[in-house]
């Protein structure tokens, strides 16, 4: 072999260090990408958005300190989500100095995600509940606030003006990605709009999709002058444009959260946003965080997915003399480029080794294969198939054992410009006996197959509900059905949707995504209506036209989508009614009220005899919901606001705001991790701001009490 064919087929070893199993699979393959790329100069230092997890033995050290080290190695804190997870801003040349700190657990790079009415509220009975009766009243969603975290809005759009016209019903703004603009003090990046004016003068986030104003009309459009106004009509709004990843995403709720309690206010976010990447079983950093963040009065709501007729998922369970998983990677017919984004996962404590191999498409067999990553032995690999091999392709691969679940994974990343005719890519994964190996293909259209050869296994679409709206049961996560099947164009162009593609009338969306999760619950939670809806689109969208949409109003139009992320936003809009009926509701509790009263049909089947891992508990009835919400609390007008206690924190002032009862006195105290008192003050009037400067920086605990009431909340200066 030549010296060219021995640099080609190269292996680069990455990570021996003591501190490489802190580095989840993804952080060390954007390490194994730096590393190859250190003769590029440039003029600034890329930094990367993370979660990173303390160790529990941190807690016996200075807080301080911790921060002060992490602080001095270039590292913003931006959201203290719990006592040990944070999301922060770090340089990517820093990643390792940060994992040899004994106070940390583990450094998790964010992972990218994508975003996957007038039928559909007379479908769910959302009609009923905005109707006055005698025995409800109306129910609009006031007083309760509709958080979108999206991308595509168009902000000065009719469908969220005020009831009489006027002015916005959007409260903020975050644009995670703008430059120029005032950051949000507590998190420090993109640009926050909190006037009218202020929306008015960017008009809107991106031009590359309308998805985010489509899912924001859906719950919570305004709009009567159409048939296409939103289940929660006169909710107060807040919009955040999310900047690509996972942790963005947590900030952004967390954001939509934090204005709620600002305000008094009960909250529901939707996050119609997706991804592969993770463990499915309910353990992942933003399962954590979605945990930590909800409660009463904050729910989330997600869409499914929409890969219910991809194979992306294959698992095998392991046996005595076949311990091995074998399975060929498909890839999507239209890319140029051939990528595949393959998360894998063992059993719990069970080792696990893995590697990428190109087979003979016509009799199976395995031609070459990489050096494998394992849990006893290399832990980052990168090679490239040598040359006669049919594949032009490279080949990554990072394993970790993971903390949280103390399951192996493997990531494996595939780019591959030209593949035979007579040739496959596959990946073998190998461990014990009585273990379970899990993959999911991340890739768009990517999937899995067994080529027709014996011994490789096919991939299948169970477990094919996401990552952050899909699997947290901390979230209400949401698929799809059909309920509208043709539209007619302001050009009198008249469509029908093709039944081969989503099913019939009536039936759960062939798209919509597939539970259960790995640890064994059902999901989604409910289905609503996906196929197809009409909202709001923006006008600022490149690809718009406006003779292809359905309705216009003044200057504004509506044009129509399907996916779970619109049956997604169908709930949100729902549960904003039940917030406003029962402000308290806890995640539990809507699922509970989806469990007793969503509907079952021919479609679905009896509730004993329904498939939960595609319908959930049924086909929404948000009306029957809402009379069990009401219920629960026995009030018929629901008031918040003043009797809601509320502690904001502005990070750059380093000054706290407290908002209490409009009546007495309260007392404030502020603690340091180890529970001593800093800082007391009685107060005596609602609203007011503290300056807290002298204490310095650190994470504390803040305590408001009055009279038998008390409100407790972390925070970092």
């Amino acid at each position: 072999m030549n010296k060219s064919r021995i640099l080609l087929a190269s292996l680069l070893f990455v990570g021996s260090s003591a501190f490489a199993q802190k580095l989840s699979p993804s952080t060390s393959l954007m390490l194994q990408d730096m590393s190859t790329q250190k003769h590029v100069k440039s003029a600034t230092v890329k930094k990367v958005d993370a979660f990173l997890t303390l160790a529990p033995s941190s807690h016996n050290s200075s807080v301080d300190d911790c921060l002060s080290r992490l602080e001095s190695l270039g590292v913003e804190v931006r959201n203290v989500v719990t006592d040990r997870l944070l999301t922060v801003s770090l340089p990517l040349t820093a990643v390792e100095a940060v994992a040899a700190l004994d106070e940390v657990e583990s450094v998790q790079v964010g992972t990218d995600v994508r975003m996957l009415l007038d039928v559909a509220r007379k479908e769910t009975k959302v009609d009923d509940c905005q109707s006055t009766t005698s025995e409800l009243g109306a129910y609009t969603g006031k007083g309760v606030v509709v958080g979108i975290v999206d991308g595509g809005f168009q902000y000065s759009h009719i469908a969220f003006t005020n009831p009489d016209g006027i002015g916005t019903r959007i409260a903020r703004v975050w644009d995670q990605n703008a430059k120029g603009g005032k950051s949000p003090s507590k998190f420090g990046y993109g640009s926050e709009y909190t006037t009218f004016d202020e929306m008015r003068a960017v008009n809107y986030d991106i031009s590359s999709t309308f998805h985010g104003s489509h899912v924001a009309g859906i719950a919570a459009g305004g709009d009567r002058t159409t048939s296409y106004y939103g289940v929660a009509p006169e909710a107060e709004l807040v919009f955040v444009s999310f900047g690509s990843s996972n942790v963005n995403i947590t900030d952004g709720i967390q954001y939509c959260f934090d204005y709620a309690e600002s305000v008094g206010k009960p909250c529901v976010v939707n996050i119609s946003l997706g991804s592969h990447l993770g463990p499915h079983d309910g353990t992942s950093a933003t399962d954590q965080a979605f945990e930590a963040m909800t409660g009463p009065g904050r729910i989330i709501v997600g869409a499914a997915g929409n890969e219910g007729s991809t194979a992306l998922h294959v698992s095998k369970d392991l046996e005595d003399g076949d311990t091995s998983l074998k399975t060929m990677i498909g890839f999507s017919e239209n890319a140029t480029t051939k990528q595949a984004y393959v998360d894998i996962w063992s059993s719990k404590g069970a080792p696990l080794t893995v590697k990428a191999v190109v087979v003979d498409a016509l009799k199976g067999k395995v031609m070459y294969e990489s050096p494998a990553v394992a849990s006893d032995g290399e832990t980052d690999v990168k090679y490239t198939f040598p040359d006669g091999s049919g594949v032009v392709s490279t080949v990554q691969m990072a394993l970790q054992k993971n903390p949280d679940n103390e399951r192996t994974e493997v990531l494996l990343m595939c780019r591959a410009t030209s593949i035979a005719e007579n040739r496959k890519i596959g990946i073998v994964a190998t461990s014990d006996a009585g273990t379970s190996i899990h993959m999911w293909n991340n890739a768009t259209e990517g999937y899995f197959l067994d080529g027709g050869k014996r011994g490789w296994t096919e991939g299948d679409t169970d477990c094919t509900v996401g990552e952050l709206g899909g699997v947290s049961d901390n979230v209400i996560s949401v698929g799809s059905y059909n309920t509208k099947m043709s539209y007619e164009t302001l050009k009198n162009g008249l469509y029908d949707i093709n039944t081969e593609l989503v099913g019939r009338k009536g039936q759960l969306s062939l798209f919509s995504s597939h539970g259960p999760t790995l640890d064994g619950r059902s999901k989604p939670d409910v289905t609503a209506p996906g196929c197809i809806l009409v909202s709001a689109t923006s006008r600022y969208y490149s690809a718009f036209s406006a003779n292809a949409c359905i309705a216009k109003s003044g200057d504004d139009y509506y044009d129509v989508n399907l996916g779970t992320s619109m049956a997604s936003p169908v709930v949100t809009g729902t549960v904003a009614l039940w917030l406003q009926a029962n402000p308290n509701l806890t995640p539990a509790d809507v699922r509970n009220i989806l469990n007793q009263t969503s509907r079952h049909d021919t479609y679905t089947g009896s509730a004993e005899k329904s498939d939960r891992n595609s319908w959930g508990a049924g086909k929404l009835d948000a009306f029957e919901g809402l009379k069990l919400a009401r219920e629960t609390t026995g009030i018929s007008d629901t008031r918040v606001g003043e009797q809601m206690f509320s502690i904001t924190t502005n990070r750059m002032a380093r000054t706290i705001q407290c908002f209490f009862g409009s009546e007495g006195t309260a007392r404030v105290a502020v603690y340091n991790a180890l529970g001593q008192q800093l800082y007391a003050k009685q107060l005596a009037v609602s609203g007011e701001t503290l300056d807290l400067k002298q204490l310095g920086n650190g994470v504390f605990v803040v305590k408001l009490q009055q009279g038998g009431t008390e409100k407790s909340v972390k925070i970092a200066l």
